[in-house]
């Protein structure tokens, strides 16, 4: 099927005016089967709108750091790998660890067999309740490992909603995220596979943290990454290949 698409796609390039696309690795895989320019192309990501938080100057650098995967935790990934590091997390600030979304039977089973007690499961929300939690979350957990190409050059809306909302995201150096990564006050690529590396990606990230680290984060957002911006550039292209 796909083979199909793939070909009835090359037949019609010829046709096909702009390509909109949410990573950039899946636009150069575009020009590289339709030999395509990268003027025929715009890269939209699925990114949200800036939220609107004031920082509660009352809140000191020993509040109790909020850590959370939103989303479903797909079997195969690096749940288990993040339940070890959680697992060996005493001893530092505060901190508590939230699940929120669907989890696989086999999923739950792992992470209660851990019976850690920082740990809360939420179940699956709807998307507008999402930011309830939002702007209680410290620290966001992208816990996808290459099981295919749609993971390997992925583009998660929860990596935007995270950033939207002020919070360092922590991930594996997967080919679609290693380029958005761009500003280290974001958050950390690590090595999940490496249990040292990824233990220290959360702990250093848990202790540096501060109310400064929300309002950064949403300033580059809102510089870098607000649709709005992408909503410009895609009017620029718009009015200059089909309009003028």
């Amino acid at each position: 099927y796909d083979r199909f698409n793939l070909a009835l796609f090359k037949m019609m390039k010829k046709r096909l005016d702009l390509f909109i696309c949410p990573e950039a690795n899946r636009i150069e895989y575009f020009i590289e089967i339709s030999g395509k320019a990268t003027h025929r192309t715009y890269l939209f990501p699925n990114t949200t709108t800036p939220t609107h938080w004031v920082a509660d100057t009352h809140i000191s650098n020993d509040k109790t750091i909020t850590i959370a995967h939103i989303g479903t935790a797909v079997g195969g990934h690096y749940t288990q790998q993040f339940l070890e590091v959680i697992s060996d997390l005493d001893g530092i600030r505060d901190y508590k660890v939230q699940f929120i979304g669907y989890l696989p039977t086999e999923v739950k089973n792992l992470v209660q067999s851990y019976n850690l007690p920082h740990l809360e499961l939420i179940d699956d929300l709807p998307h507008k309740k999402l930011q309830e939690y939002y702007g209680k979350i410290d620290i966001g957990i992208i816990l996808y490992k290459d099981l295919g190409i749609n993971y390997k050059y992925c583009a998660p809306n929860k990596l935007y909603e995270y950033w939207a909302n002020g919070i360092y995201v922590i991930a594996h150096p997967l080919d679609g995220l290693v380029s958005i990564f761009a500003d280290d006050k974001l958050g950390k690529l690590c090595d999940m596979d490496n249990e040292a590396e990824f233990k220290n990606a959360v702990l250093s990230a848990i202790e540096e943290w501060d109310n400064n680290t929300r309002v950064q984060i949403m300033a580059i957002f809102e510089e870098k990454y607000s649709i709005k911006i992408y909503f410009e550039g895609l009017s620029r292209i718009l009015s200059e290949q089909f309009i003028n």
